[in-house]
């Protein structure tokens, strides 16, 4: 793809992932989950200046 009077943008392939496991914590029920996107390479889906990079966190829920 290219943008009016830009460089073109080169393709991608693009991976996320999401692992999560849900269970008993007392009475409430609990959720710790990780998530990775752009697990390949980075991406630049728009500008070519602009670069999502690859990204893990996790996260935990409770519910009580």
């Amino acid at each position: 793809m290219q943008w009016y009077r830009d460089v073109p943008i080169k393709s991608y392939h693009q991976l996320g992932l999401r692992l999560a496991k849900s269970f008993k914590l007392g009475s409430s029920l609990a959720k710790v989950e990780a998530i990775g996107s752009n697990l390949l390479e980075p991406v630049a889906d728009y500008l070519p200046s602009q670069v999502w990079n690859r990204t893990l966190f996790f996260r935990l829920n409770l519910d009580f």
